[in-house]
């Protein structure tokens, strides 16, 4: 439906209107870093990143085995069928993008997919983008977070609160624990104030 409450038919308005929506709740990244104290020693940060054939195998083998193509044709399963052939010149081609510091303009592209979440199928508010990006630029997104992960668990820089993106954690790990600290509260005749956020528009 657009917002005049027509019947819209035509892929190409449907498309347009999704576009319009999508596009109003977008956040422009205002490029600022907010401020944090640095709770490590001056002289103990990640001076590399290491892109071994190894462990760009090891990504490929992780990832889903998805169908679905990204902007330039290739999806998961081209690259796990072709993951020995790929990994060595991946390796270079990550470190060298690394070292440049520039992602490529190819990487920038997604193909963004509307997944209905709940209510009124005909309403556009009712429906979230899926980006569909490069394959080949998730493999190296993946190789980054998980040493820059490894570096703040290390360095106890990720707080014993955190469950979410983190391997073992869960909702359900998340649940238990708290499940048993308001335990304790009450046990020990506390109060226990519980608040939750849904940002319903956070994506």
């Amino acid at each position: 439906m657009s917002g005049s409450n027509k019947v819209t038919v035509s892929d190409v308005e449907k498309a347009e209107l999704l576009n319009n929506y999508f596009s109003s709740v977008f956040t422009i990244d205002n490029g600022v870093f907010p401020k944090f104290c640095r709770r490590v020693d001056n002289d103990n940060f990640i001076s590399k990143i290491n892109f071994f054939s190894a462990d760009i195998v090891k990504a490929i083998t992780q990832i889903k085995d998805a169908k679905s193509a990204d902007p330039h044709g290739f999806n998961n399963s081209f690259l796990k069928r072709l993951k020995f052939i790929l990994a060595r010149p991946l390796s270079i081609l990550y470190a060298h993008i690394f070292t440049v510091g520039k992602i490529p303009s190819a990487w920038r592209i997604a193909n963004i997919t509307p997944v209905f979440k709940h209510g009124i199928s005909s309403e556009v508010s009712n429906y979230r983008p899926i980006s569909l990006t490069s394959v080949f630029c998730k493999i190296f997104e993946r190789i980054l977070k998980q040493q820059m992960l490894a570096y703040l668990l290390q360095n106890n820089l990720i707080t014993r609160q955190q469950f979410g993106f983190l391997s073992k954690c869960s909702t359900c790990t998340q649940l238990l624990d708290s499940v048993n600290d308001w335990t304790l509260s009450v046990r020990d005749r506390r109060s226990v104030d519980v608040i939750y956020f849904d940002f319903i528009k956070a994506f």
